[in-house]
């Protein structure tokens, strides 16, 4: 633990001259590297290399962190832009002993082209049972994930995003959230009464199965729909127990009106858009 430490400390004191973006880059490659090709950090060791690179991120020029392409990062993190510039999202995660941590950063375009940085405080642990995942989290609390697709949804004058993210739930498990991304002024929040299916109404959208499964959840640009594959368990004995949970080849979808998400099951899904 002692010489990781000493080996973080000079790109500190490194950074803390000015810097150009091109050499940040390259003290985040080397963190992620570290961080995800050697086998023998602990997990302390791996939160404290994490700790290294949320600094970098947090302290670069906000309008860069934006803009910048961070090319060699691609394997490392997931960077996504809303179809209308209006955010960028950047992702990425540490593997620990038991389960996952996520980090994110949302940087907002607002007026006169100033931008805003929102730093995501993963809560997956704490909100890991089925009830907590429905709640609305603001403030940069977050159910963790690494996003792939951003939509933009505007009605009237209101907007939103739905997220479509990926989480390695366990070893076991794994989990798609499709959730809602929206501003109340400059706070940001998760979670929004958007999705209705025909007894209730749903914040976001969990999709827990097996890690064996390949499972289907995309936004449909032709269908302008949610689709996904209908989960359910090998053998009846296992309702409940999702390590035994997978497609069974037909398709569910909320499709899109006014603002909101609604429900159809065992819909028919033609062309090759199709991706799992």
């Amino acid at each position: 633990m002692k010489q990781l430490i000493l080996l973080i400390l000079p790109f500190y004191i490194a950074f803390s001259n000015p810097d150009t973006l091109y050499k940040v880059e390259k003290k985040l490659k080397f963190y992620y590297e570290t961080l995800y090709f050697s086998n023998s950090l602990s997990d302390t060791q791996k939160l404290v290399l994490a700790d290294s690179i949320n600094f970098l991120y947090r302290n670069l020029n906000i309008n860069d962190l934006f803009y910048y392409k961070f090319d060699s990062l691609k394997k490392y993190i997931s960077s996504i832009y809303a179809i209308d510039s209006s955010l960028r999202i950047i992702t990425w995660f540490v593997r620990l002993q038991e389960n996952y941590k996520y980090y994110g950063y949302v940087i907002r375009k607002m007026n006169n082209d100033f931008y805003k940085l929102y730093v995501l405080d993963d809560m997956r642990i704490e909100y890991n049972d089925t009830t907590r995942l429905n709640e609305v989290l603001c403030n940069g609390k977050w159910i963790g994930s690494i996003y792939t697709y951003v939509h933009v949804c505007k009605y009237k004058d209101k907007i939103y995003y739905i997220l479509f993210g990926f989480d390695d739930y366990n070893k076991y498990v794994t989990r798609k959230i499709v959730d809602v991304l929206y501003f109340k002024g400059n706070k940001i929040c998760f979670g929004a009464p958007v999705f209705y299916d025909h007894n209730s109404v749903k914040n976001r959208l969990v999709f827990t199965y097996s890690e064996k499964a390949k499972f289907l959840c995309q936004f449909r640009t032709d269908m302008n729909a949610i689709v996904f594959d209908y989960l359910c368990p090998i053998k009846p004995e296992f309702k409940g127990m999702y390590e035994f949970y997978g497609p069974d080849g037909t398709y569910d979808a909320y499709f899109y009106s006014k603002g909101k998400w609604y429900l159809k099951k065992n819909i028919k899904v033609l062309g090759t858009d199709i991706k799992k």
